[in-house]
């Protein structure tokens, strides 16, 4: 399934814009791997996508995770800036949180980088991406709903041999 990552990014951008936001910030979770396709472990080292409403894209991602931020299917999209353990990530993903709005995050991210960024960014307003991504990932694009269709079709097949033959009798095995 080819994807369009530019369009998921700027369909976020223009959503977080209406939104009033100033950034949509979204750690690993399926709402990352939507939006540009990376699929990093969620560890207690901060990796976040920093979304503005003028469409900049930045992942912040430790020094070691780099190489396979630059492998995912969207790396051409977004700016991958690293950081090494003696460097405070939150520092970063202020500096590229414009100021005056919103800051929306993703749901799966961890309430502690929610703190270290409320005390990086004093008296900014806090809400939560779901109306911004979650609305973006219920309404499916031609390919998704292609890779569904093949999906119903796979599981009617399987059902289908399944019941081709009697049950009685069968075991699990």
């Amino acid at each position: 399934m080819r994807t369009d990552h530019a369009a998921r990014l700027r369909g976020a951008a223009s959503r977080l814009a209406d939104a009033g936001g100033s950034a949509l910030l979204v750690a690993p979770s399926p709402d990352l791997r939507y939006l540009i396709g990376y699929e990093p472990m969620p560890l207690e080292r901060p990796t976040l996508l920093v979304i503005d409403a003028a469409g900049g894209a930045t992942l912040i991602v430790p020094e070691l995770e780099r190489p396979l931020a630059a492998a995912a299917p969207g790396a051409d999209l977004f700016e991958i800036v690293p950081w090494r353990d003696d460097d405070d990530p939150y520092t970063l993903v202020v500096t590229h949180v414009p100021g005056g709005g919103t800051v929306f995050v993703g749901d799966r991210i961890w309430g502690s980088h929610v703190l270290a960024l409320q005390r990086a960014l004093p008296g900014a307003a806090w809400g939560s991406a779901a109306p911004i991504v979650g609305a973006m990932r219920a309404r499916k694009d031609a390919a998704e709903l292609d890779a569904l269709r093949r999906a119903a079709a796979a599981a009617d097949a399987a059902l289908d041999d399944l019941l081709s033959e009697p049950l009685a009798g069968r075991t699990e095995r």
